[in-house]
C-alpha cells in the first residue's frame, strides 16, 4: 500500500487550494479530501487522546471513513479537523503515515488582528508586514 499523508493545520492556511490542486495534478491515482469528516472526529472530545488512540473509531463516519483511506492506494487529507485524529492514524498506519503542518505566518497575522481590532502593535510595523509577506507561501490562495 502506498502512503497516507496527512496535511494538519491550525486552519485559514490553504488547505482548499492544497486539496484541489493534488486532486488536479494527481487526478484519480491519489484519493484527495479536504475536511471529509468535518467536525465529526470531535477534536474536543478526541484531540491529544494518547491512552485510547483507537476511541475515535467507536464514531461510525470516522471508522467508515479510516477503512476507506486503509483501502486507498495513496490518501491525502488537509484540513484542521484531522488534528483529533492524529494519535489514531499514527497507530494505525505507523509506517504509511506523513505529516505536513501548516502554519499562517504568524508576526503578519498577529499585526493584522491587532488592527482589526484596533489596536496598535508595535512589534510588527505594517511595513515590515508587507515586506515579509511579499511572495510568502501563506498569503491568500497560496500554500
Amino acid at each position: 500500500m502506498g502512503l497516507v499523508v496527512v496535511f494538519p493545520s491550525i486552519g485559514r492556511c490553504g488547505t482548499q487550494w492544497l486539496a484541489a490542486t493534488f486532486a488536479e495534478l494527481y487526478g484519480e491515482s491519489v484519493e484527495v479530501k479536504h475536511e471529509p469528516s468535518g467536525g465529526r472526529y470531535w477534536p474536543r472530545r478526541f484531540f491529544r487522546s494518547y491512552a485510547n488512540p483507537e476511541a475515535i473509531l467507536e464514531l461510525p463516519e470516522v471508522a467508515a471513513h479510516v477503512a476507506r483511506a486503509a483501502r486507498s492506494e495513496y490518501y491525502v487529507e488537509t484540513g484542521w479537523p484531522v488534528l483529533a485524529a492524529l494519535p489514531m492514524l499514527a497507530a494505525r498506519f505507523r509506517d504509511r503515515l506523513r505529516l505536513v503542518h501548516l502554519t499562517q505566518h504568524l508576526e503578519p497575522a498577529h499585526w493584522w488582528y491587532g488592527q482589526a481590532a484596533g489596536r496598535s502593535t508595535s512589534a510588527v510595523k505594517p511595513t515590515a508586514v508587507r515586506q515579509v509577506t511579499r511572495g510568502h507561501l501563506c498569503n491568500p490562495g497560496t500554500v
